[in-house]
């Protein structure tokens, strides 16, 4: 990354831009995703979504794809196709929104920051193969393709591992800036 994209990010990742995303992220994890899967619930009750999964065998995964129906798996489609793709870019801007700001408020440069951005670019490029990988084995069902399946699995942990790894980044900055703060107002007599 160069020096131009860097202010770039940097003034783009605001506390403002930073909160706006949060909120669409919270909108689409607490009224969006649980609405589809509540939808695709109706078809298949106690199945659950196959992206909710860590991990999966492909057998498990047709077991799921069978459970849904016809009509449940055409829904399943529709909310891979809109919602999920929607929800990995709004999750990885907020995770580089909020990586970028929180480092901008340490400037404790220990470990090359630039390297943890990538993890919110993975979250985005896993979760977009494994809905591909999702959308055409619900497509393609009955026939089973069990080296795509697995791949999707493949997909699916790496997007998962990606997501936790960005929540532990951001709770340990967020810890940290919480104590700068702390010993800043505890130095300075500042009471805000």
């Amino acid at each position: 990354m160069n020096r131009k994209q860097k202010i770039l990010l940097r003034s783009t990742a605001s506390l403002k831009n930073t909160t706006l995303l949060a909120i669409l992220f919270l909108i689409m994890c607490c009224f969006i995703i649980p609405d589809a899967n509540r939808q695709i619930e109706l078809y298949a009750p106690g199945t659950g979504l196959i992206d909710f999964l860590i991990y999966y065998s492909p057998d498990q995964l047709y077991q799921m794809i069978a459970a849904y129906g016809k009509q449940g798996r055409q829904l399943y489609i529709a909310v891979e196709f809109s919602a999920d793709f929607i929800f990995s870019i709004v999750i990885a801007a907020f995770f580089c929104s909020f990586l970028i700001w929180s480092d901008s408020k340490l400037k404790i440069h220990s470990i090359k920051f630039d390297y943890f951005l990538i993890l919110p670019i993975i979250s985005v490029v896993a979760n977009c193969l494994e809905n591909m990988g999702i959308i055409w084995l619900l497509f393609s069902f009955p026939t089973k393709y069990f080296y795509l399946a697995f791949a999707t699995s493949f997909f699916t942990f790496l997007k998962w591992l990606s997501i936790i790894s960005c929540i532990g980044i951001l709770a340990w900055n967020l810890i940290n800036i919480a104590i700068l703060k702390f010993n800043h107002s505890s130095l300075f007599g500042d009471v805000n």
